[in-house]
């Protein structure tokens, strides 16, 4: 179910003396949606495989379940709550739509693992838990003709917030899912730089390393009862680890700008994200392969490799073999970057002709020049910031692409 409600005010009585209000209207909405997608086909049904047992010293065929099952899941539900508002001032000159969001996801869909004990396999779908999304969306712009010039310009910006409400008494932080944090955060080590000095290297939690490893830190250890201390015990192991990055940006933000003189035309398109943290390590032609025993291309960031005489200031981790280091097996607030970036997205210069041709039966003529992503402002380092962490191997940077053209119709 759903509903919406909408209330123009700007067409109430009361709003007569207000001339430099042009439109101005509120609008509610809520609406429920259900979700099977997660689920794979058949999953809710028994599936038999055959087992031979002895029956009078003879094997036979018999039938028993072949993965366990959940005949009593549902949908995941997802429920969002809308309030917005439209307004536009002084002839419609300077404009804006603001929209705040709450949107809900219950009885999530996912697959638990069951004990072995059961005596059946795999890990059937289950519904737990729950995730909150909350945020604002704006978009102000203002435009205006003064004789021959003309201009448009407007900014759009995403605030949102993704929030983990709830996962029953489930041990999830090597999946980056804890109560209160964003869903899927990145979990790992937090790292002091390169350990630079052989005197570093008589701490305990730095054995094993050598100089031109990355230093891992030591913040948590375990008491007597194998419980979580808080407090560090001289060791690097698996308590050390933690939250470390966010894969959700606080803010999505674009530009799109137009002006004009008689029948010059300039567009700028600027796109950017801020405050997300992306892994830099990647496979392929990446950093990855640096650390193995493939002879492969590879990122220009090895070329900042540490080496005691020739690169001793370098800020990559020392060539290993087979990672000899742990410098990549090991994943850490190391191979995190910044990811937060703005880009010109796209430049077009476009000049109109028609006025030109109409004696040939021309009805219009235009022709433009256009640049895609013209440059990228950001302190990221890997292959390209706006890739997908999904797939590090195939990440391919977005071209540069010059375009000249020629619209005309007849």
């Amino acid at each position: 179910p759903s509903a919406s409600l909408g209330w123009r005010i700007s067409e109430e009585m009361f709003m007569a003396g207000a001339g430099f209000v042009s439109d101005l209207k509120l609008r509610m909405s809520a609406g429920t949606l259900g979700n099977v997608l997660p689920l794979g086909l058949y999953q809710t049904v028994p599936a038999l495989d055959v087992r031979n047992y002895v029956l009078n010293q003879v094997p036979v065929p018999g039938y028993s379940l072949s993965a366990a099952t959940n005949p009593n899941i549902k949908w995941e539900t997802t429920t969002k709550k809308n309030i917005g508002l439209d307004a536009a001032f002084f002839n419609d000159q300077l404009y804006t739509t603001i929209d705040y969001f709450v949107e809900n996801t219950y009885d999530l869909l996912f697959n638990e693992n069951i004990p072995s004990s059961t005596g059946l396999v795999g890990a059937p779908p289950i519904n737990a838990g729950e995730i909150k999304n909350s945020g604002i969306e704006a978009i102000i712009g203002v435009r205006k003709n003064t004789g021959d010039w003309w201009y448009d310009v407007n900014v759009n910006l995403t605030h949102a917030k993704n929030e983990v409400i709830d996962i029953g008494d489930r041990d999830l932080r090597d999946q980056g899912t804890v109560n209160g944090y964003p869903l899927r955060s990145f979990f790992g080590y937090t790292s002091n730089g390169l350990i630079r000095s052989e005197a570093d290297l008589d701490q305990p939690q730095l054995a094993g390393k050598q100089v031109g490893d990355i230093w891992l830190r030591d913040i948590d250890g375990y008491d007597d009862n194998g419980n979580l201390t808080g407090e560090p015990d001289g060791l690097v192991n698996a308590a050390d680890r933690t939250l470390i990055g966010k894969k959700y940006p606080d803010l999505y933000y674009g530009v799109v700008g137009s002006v004009g003189f008689k029948k010059l035309t300039l567009q700028v398109q600027l796109q950017g994200v801020q405050g997300v943290d992306k892994n830099i390590l990647g496979g392929g032609q990446g950093v990855y392969h640096y650390y193995t025993a493939w002879a492969m291309n590879s990122s220009t960031l090895v070329l900042d490799r540490f080496h005691a005489t020739d690169n001793p200031n370098g800020q990559m981790p020392r060539v290993a073999i087979g990672d000899s280091g742990k410098n990549r097996g090991v994943f850490s607030d190391f191979w995190l970057d910044d990811a937060s970036y703005l880009r010109i997205k796209n430049v077009n210069v476009n000049y109109d002709f028609t006025s030109l041709v109409k004696s040939i039966n021309m009805k219009n003529l235009n022709v433009y020049f256009s640049v895609d992503n013209l440059h990228t402002f950001t302190s990221f380092r890997g292959a390209d910031v706006d890739s997908s962490d999904s797939d590090p191997n195939t990440v391919v940077p977005q071209p540069r692409t010059f375009t000249l053209g020629l619209r005309s119709t007849f």
